[in-house]
């Protein structure tokens, strides 16, 4: 009897499992192979003007890597995001200083990461501005690094943005 209840027990343990992971799968996006679909929805979305409402949702596409038009278009969404969240922040700029990914599509990162810390410059908040220094400050520190000359001259050119004038 003993035997039988711990082996129910266990069952129950693994369909709880199996019930929170398909609770965790349910995105907004929906599944990220399913690339044209997502995209169409990113195009509705930015038209409606929602795209600050699905943040994590675009962290979630540029942590994804393995489809570049995916990873552009998250950026181009970047660009219009209003109020940008930390984490959209840091995925920008891990998808920016990712050797594994297209240069274009790194540029690509620089310059929406630029866009966003040229916002943040324009906040009153004091995070915003600590963040946008910090962001600024890795910038420089990718200067020093062995860069090719387009990715070294899209940073220069967000650096002298958002120096303060």
């Amino acid at each position: 009897m003993i035997f039988f209840s711990t082996i129910m027990h266990n069952i129950n343990k693994e369909q709880l499992k199996i019930k929170k992971r398909n609770d965790m799968n349910e995105y907004y996006l929906g599944n990220l192979l399913d690339w044209g679909i997502v995209l169409d929805k990113l195009e509705a979305i930015k038209k409606e003007g929602r795209l600050d409402s699905i943040q994590d949702e675009l962290v979630r596409i540029l942590k994804y890597k393995k489809n570049w038009k995916l990873v552009e278009a998250a950026l181009e969404c970047v660009n219009e995001i209003k109020e940008p969240s930390a984490k959209l922040i840091e995925e920008v700029f891990n998808t920016a200083v990712d050797y594994q990914m297209c240069l274009d599509t790194r540029v690509m990162a620089i310059n929406s990461l630029g866009k966003i810390l040229i916002a943040l410059k324009n906040s009153d908040e004091e995070s915003s501005l600590k963040k946008n220094q910090l962001y600024i400050a890795m910038m420089y520190r990718l200067l020093n690094t062995p860069q090719p000359p387009i990715f070294h001259d899209a940073i220069s050119k967000i650096i002298f943005k958002l120096k303060p004038t």
